[in-house]
């Protein structure tokens, strides 16, 4: 709680079937009554594809950005979400996130904690499900780019000093 954000923002959870049940649900449900702010719970069968579920929080927010946080995420201090607001900031980039890379010479920015507004996810269009577990995040920053738009990894680095990532602990 010590590296929440301050400010207007809500919670929202999607649990797409992970194996570890009824402890992730209860895990999040606990953590966010420690917020006095609005907080939604989804829950799909196991084997729900990372594309819908993350749709389906988007579509239950009414923010005009729009975080997306795996649950391997560790915040160790304030001030990243900040540094995540000031990229989005900027009118050119059209998603940031801690962690970029490339594949097939698309330049991506990881799946696992990344933003973007709500009109631009409304320009380009959901996630496509077709993408079960992987590479919706490349498809999504490579609809980006086809329009204008870039991806920006936040700077400084998020990884590292402001988050851990357990990386692959989600699935």
């Amino acid at each position: 709680l010590e590296t929440t954000p301050h400010g207007d923002f809500e919670l929202i959870y999607i649990d797409n079937g992970t194996p570890a049940g009824e402890y992730s649900w209860e895990l999040a449900s606990t953590w966010a009554s420690g917020f006095n702010r609005p907080f939604k719970m989804a829950r799909f069968k196991e084997g729900v594809c990372l594309s819908r579920a993350w749709n389906e929080g988007i579509s239950m927010a009414s923010g005009f950005r729009v975080l997306i946080c795996n649950n391997d995420i560790r915040f160790l201090k304030s001030g990243w979400l900040q540094l995540m607001d000031a990229a989005l900031d900027e009118k050119s980039i059209g998603a940031a996130g801690m962690t970029a890379m490339s594949w097939r010479n698309v330049p991506f920015l990881q799946g696992s904690l990344f933003g973007f507004q709500r009109e631009v996810y409304e320009r380009v269009g959901p996630f496509d499900d077709r993408f079960e577990f992987t590479c919706e995040d490349v498809d999504f920053c490579k609809r980006l780019q086809d329009v204008g738009l870039q991806i920006k990894m936040i700077d400084p680095p998020l990884l590292g000093e402001y988050v851990f990532h357990h990386e692959g602990a989600t699935r």
